[in-house]
Order: structure tokens, then sequence, then C-alpha cells
């Protein structure tokens, strides 16, 4: 079923106000039955959350907050495959007068083939924040069940986040991918493409 560009926008939106609305059940909405959820990258060794699972690690982490939103400031859409990515400020409030949070993060969103529900998410995060959040904040919430992840979500498409310091910081998106026609190629033989985009300076 073809979806419209609006409509998946509009699935990204209440995916990420799900998050500021601090509800579980609210944040499920948006989410298809069979939703897989990985945080990386891979050193942290998280596990790949199914449904049941991603809803009790959001349960703890919405437990230690008194207010919290998902700002998204740049979003990639790639219509043909139904992937969306997000650069997200995440900012909020902790209980018990432990002060302001601020993070970010990339989230890699593979919706439905109707575009009405999110299916699947790979979301970066900053390693050193996520690693003050287990051992401070939420002790006890990063844990579960490892699962497989699963090897047709994003077909053969591969992400590479790597974040550079200079006079400006700058996150790189690198895509791989048989669709490289939504992106600029960089002339590399294996057909790398890549997608630059400066975020914000120092």
């Amino acid at each position: 079923m073809e979806n419209s560009k609006q409509q998946r926008m509009q699935t990204i939106d209440k995916f990420l106000d799900g998050y500021g609305s601090l509800s579980v059940a609210k944040l499920l909405e948006s989410l298809a039955p069979d939703y897989h959820h990985q945080i990386l990258p891979e050193s942290l060794q998280m596990p790949v959350r199914d449904i049941q699972d991603f809803a009790k690690h959001a349960e703890g982490i919405f437990g230690i907050f008194e207010e919290f939103k998902m700002i998204p400031k740049t979003t990639i859409d790639d219509a043909s495959t139904g992937v969306v990515a997000i650069h997200a400020h995440m900012l909020g409030t902790l209980k018990g007068d432990k002060g302001e949070w601020k993070n970010e993060c990339v989230l890699i969103v593979k919706l439905t083939q109707d575009g009405l529900k999110v299916a699947d998410v790979r979301e970066f995060v900053d390693s050193a924040k996520a690693m003050e959040m287990a051992q401070t904040h939420a002790p006890g919430t990063f844990g579960g069940r490892a699962r497989d992840s699963p090897s047709t979500v994003f077909g053969c498409i591969t992400f590479e986040l790597s974040l550079t310091t200079q006079s400006s910081r700058q996150y790189r998106l690198l895509l791989i991918s048989q669709w490289q026609r939504h992106f600029t190629v960089c002339g590399s033989r294996s057909g790398q493409a890549c997608l630059s985009k400066k975020i914000f300076s120092s």
C-alpha cells in the first residue's frame, strides 16, 4: 500500500510525542506489534528489545523524569525504503531535584509498508551519557533479554555514525545501500554513498 510523506511524518511525530508524554501506553500507540528496538553502538552491549521488553525499559526510564522532550533537529526521509533518519535533542528534568538532562541521538526508523506504524528503531546514543544514565539515574532498567536482531528489517542497508571534533562538531551519517540514487555518491568503488550534514557549531 502506497503511503504519503505526510503520513510518514505524522507517524514519526506521534512516535516522538510519545516520548514527551512520559506515558508508556501513549508511546506504544505508534508501534507495530512486531516492533524491535536496539540501542547502539554495539559496544554498549544493549539487547535488542521486542515491544514487551521495550515497554518495560521505557517505563523505567520515564519514571525518573518530571518532564521530557524529544526535539527533532534534522529529518531524512527515504520513501522507497520506508526508512526515516532523525537527529534529535533530548531535553528533560530529572525527579528529585537532580537537575536537567541534555542529550542527543540519531534514530534510524523503519516504518511499516503503509507508513502508519513504527516497525523497527536503531537508536545511536552518546555512549558516555548512556553509561551515566545506566549507572547513576536508572540502574536496573538497562537489562533485559537479548533477542536476535531481525535480519530482514533493513535489507542490505548499513548505517555508521561518527562524531568529529575540530573547529565545529558534525554528525556524519554514512549510508551503504543499493538505493544510491537518493544520496551523493562519494566515489568509492564499493558504491559507498554518504550524506554529511552539519548540525551545529561549537
